[in-house]
């Protein structure tokens, strides 16, 4: 999943809310979308129909202002800057990722096997099913997979600490500059 995709699954699931009756929870789901896309105007006009459906019409009200200001402020300013702050999502993505793969590399075998389905959305097999593909105790499964849980865990919290020690680093000479 694309982080991009988040807000419009938070507005997918408010739409299902609201077909239910479920405004509360949709006016939190449609308030986690604009956490994420505080730009798209679209949510705030969404989040202000389901208000006034509990008669919340001033809180509507103020979702209908910031619909109606955003649609008249979109302009090539807010583009860029938008798109700079998808930019930096984006190498912050990339970071995370370099993190994991090289946490994923100091993993063994049986492990990464292990981690890759017990902890892999779309791939999850039982301790059982592990088991029975590695000729191996459900007991063992969970054995090695505790172990290469705190691996994963010592290894990402010391690349974390590097990254964040070579960004401020990083940050610091571009002030000297």
């Amino acid at each position: 999943m694309n982080i991009n995709e988040i807000p419009f699954i938070y507005i997918k699931k408010a739409k299902d809310k609201i077909s239910k009756y479920d405004y509360e929870k949709a006016i939190l789901l449609y308030s986690l979308a604009i956490n994420i896309c505080p730009y798209q105007n679209e949510i705030y006009w969404l989040r202000g129909v389901a208000k006034t459906k509990l008669n919340k019409h001033k809180e509507a009200l103020e979702d209908f202002k910031k619909y109606k200001e955003l649609d008249e402020k979109t302009n090539i300013f807010e583009i860029l800057k938008s798109e700079v702050s998808e930019k930096k999502k984006e190498l912050e993505n990339k970071r995370i990722l370099k993190i994991f793969q090289s946490c994923f590399e100091k993993l063994n075998y049986k492990e990464k096997f292990i981690f890759k389905y017990r902890l892999i959305p779309g791939k999850y097999k039982t301790l059982k099913e592990i088991g029975i593909l590695l000729n191996l105790s459900t007991q063992r499964i969970w054995q090695i997979e505790n172990v290469a849980l705190k691996k994963f865990r010592s290894v990402a919290k010391k690349l974390i600490l590097e990254d964040s020690l070579y960004q401020i680093l990083k940050s610091k000479d571009l002030e000297e500059k």
